[in-house]
């Protein structure tokens, strides 16, 4: 069988450039393909590792109806003192988190830019850096002080360190601490605050963008109570409360349809490597069909036959795989790295053995599949036709 198969191999020599081609096309699609699961899976591995840290005993409250997507959900009126007092004294809920969230002019040595600004009451701080964000220098700010985003600090505010000051709107604060890169530009490169000194900035205090709870027990009755809760007291329905699974889902359900479209892309560069194959083979028997008579005449087999074919088309496949898996690699490498420094860093590769050896197989089959029907047509060959073949 070994013979067979080191036959069927070496018989794509005689054709190098028509083989080669073949190839290209298969590279090409095998590298798509690869580059986006691996892009996927590591970006989805992210996002699931960011929820796990920020805790699925949590809900989410934003401006905007229930009806408004997840990006429009901060269109809507803002939330107020009295909504968190509201909130406050419903059962099950443990902390109340307000962030109010607005633009500033940050300027550090000779660097000015706008940037974004979150600012949360002091006492609830601690609780936010204790479950969602990550220092990763300094502490947490205990007065006129301020943690920088990742980005922020690496990039556009180069040289930055714990104990230097910056000004926000002309206000001189400093830096109590660098966040960890949290995965999304705007985090990463905000400035966060304590609530009390938004109005030294020229800020407004008392108006919140986002209201984070923690919750103890049943996580979607404490959603209801609530959503009851705040119509109740606010007269209508004007914003969305999501448990952290629910943000999870809607976030996971936009990514798996931008993945499908992308794939579906994919599967045709593919769709052209296999009809470039079967192609190939298909030229490969019409140039052999009184080889293969001979063959037949001195006592080959049907499968035999097939086996030969098989093995070239496998061939193909495999030497299309590793060149495509390599450079498939090489692309999300350096695509990773682009939306790092870009501030998306929630991009990530993953490139697990299960993923390499997948493709590997995926492609030797691709190959099969599309030998097949050659192979078919080379077996079913009478011996007296092929050996008569001019």
């Amino acid at each position: 069988m070994l013979d067979l198969v080191l036959i069927g191999i070496r018989n794509l020599r005689r054709e190098k450039i028509r083989s080669f081609l073949t190839v290209v096309g298969i590279v090409i699609g095998v590298a798509t393909v690869f580059s986006l699961v691996s892009l996927s899976i590591g970006t989805q591995k992210f996002i699931e590792q960011q929820f796990e840290k920020f805790g699925y005993s949590r809900i989410i409250i934003l401006p905007g109806g229930t009806e408004t997507t997840l990006f429009g959900a901060f269109i809507g009126e803002d939330f107020r003192e009295k909504d968190i007092k509201t909130l406050e004294r419903i059962s099950g809920i443990k902390h109340v988190i307000p962030l109010a969230t607005t633009s500033v002019r940050v300027s550090y040595r000779d660097n000015t830019l706008i940037t974004t600004l979150e600012a949360i009451p002091k006492k609830q701080l601690k609780i936010l850096f204790d479950g969602t964000f990550e220092l990763e220098r300094g502490r947490i700010p205990r007065g006129k002080e301020v943690v920088l985003g990742n980005l922020l600090a690496s990039q556009h505010l180069k040289g930055i360190g714990v104990g230097d000051y910056i000004t926000l709107n002309g206000e001189r604060f400093r830096v109590s601490g660098i966040m960890k890169s949290v995965g999304n530009r705007m985090d990463d490169t905000a400035v966060i605050i304590p609530e009390e000194y938004l109005e030294s900035i020229g800020k407004s205090k008392g108006s919140y963008d986002m209201i984070i709870l923690d919750v103890s027990g049943d996580v979607e009755r404490v959603s209801k109570k609530v959503e009851r809760a705040l119509e109740k007291a606010r007269g209508k329905n004007t914003f969305s409360v999501l448990t952290t699974k629910q943000l999870y889902e809607r976030i996971s359900l936009i990514t798996n349809v931008v993945n499908a479209i992308l794939l579906l892309i994919a599967a045709i560069s593919l769709f052209v490597g296999t009809i470039g194959i079967m192609n190939t083979i298909y030229m490969s028997v019409s140039e052999r069909i009184k080889e293969i008579g001979v063959m037949k005449a001195i006592g080959a087999s049907d499968g035999q036959i097939m086996l030969i074919i098989l093995s070239e088309a496998a061939a193909l496949g495999l030497i299309g795989g590793i060149i495509g898996i390599l450079l498939g690699g090489i692309i999300v490498t350096g695509v990773e790295k682009i939306a790092a420094s870009a501030g998306a860093t929630m991009f990530r590769v993953y490139m697990g053995l299960d993923l390499i050896l997948g493709s590997l197989v995926f492609s030797v089959l691709l190959g099969i599949v599309a030998g097949y029907l050659p192979a078919k047509w080379a077996a079913s060959l009478p011996p007296s036709e092929a050996l008569r073949y001019e």
